[in-house]
């Protein structure tokens, strides 16, 4: 069966019986429990915030080690969570999309921590997560916020390179003129650090020739 398919088949289904089967998979599988709740918020951009926001805490919270096998299904939870913040809040509520985004990705040094991601599907939902990071900014119009200094602090925390895409892909984001001035901040931080090793070279020439 296609997807238009299954698309006309559920609209000719009546409400009651719909209603009646996600109440039996709330009742039996509890794994969709979240996403079923978070479904239900959609009305209630602020409502559903405040609940994906505590899925969030509880990653940060987390301290049990997943391993290599249980990383797959770990990582499908990542991804639900991330797919409710772009289909519940992007459009309708970009400031909480991000902010959501924000504290989302500032999980990923704990949670990385703790996993066998030998497999690479949790760093990958990261990695997607920074494209909706700078989406939902984009889609903040009214943010009084210093985007480059943003996106530069963000970078900062690349330990584990799921911030890789957020350099290349900043155009999203930035203008011409905000692209400039992130390139002369890294500019910048390298001529500094240039400078500092040249000292210490030079320094160390001097220790060993005395």
């Amino acid at each position: 069966m296609t997807i238009d398919d299954l698309k006309q088949k559920l609209a000719d289904i009546d409400a009651a019986t719909l209603q009646d089967f996600i109440l039996d998979l709330y009742l039996h599988y509890p794994e969709l429990n979240d996403k079923i709740e978070a479904l239900l918020l959609y009305s209630d951009p602020a409502a559903l915030a405040n609940a994906l926001g505590k899925r969030i805490q509880s990653l940060r919270r987390g301290r049990k080690f997943i391993d290599y096998r249980a990383s797959f299904d770990f990582s499908r939870q990542l991804d639900a969570l991330l797919a409710d913040i772009e289909n519940g809040l992007l459009a309708n509520s970009p400031k909480y999309a991000f902010e959501l985004v924000d504290k989302f990705l500032a999980t990923a040094e704990p949670v990385l921590n703790r996993i066998d991601d030998s497999g690479g599907e949790v760093g990958e939902v990261y990695r997607r997560a920074v494209l909706l990071w700078l989406t939902a900014a984009r889609g903040w119009q009214d943010a009084n916020v210093d985007w480059p200094e943003r996106v530069y602090q963000l970078y900062q925390q690349n330990d584990y390179g799921v911030l890789d895409p957020l350099l290349p892909n900043a155009q999203l984001l930035l203008t011409r003129d905000q692209l400039e001035q992130l390139a002369w901040r890294y500019e910048s931080a390298l001529r500094k650090a240039l400078h500092i090793s040249r000292k210490y070279s030079l320094h160390s020439d001097v220790s060993i020739a005395a």
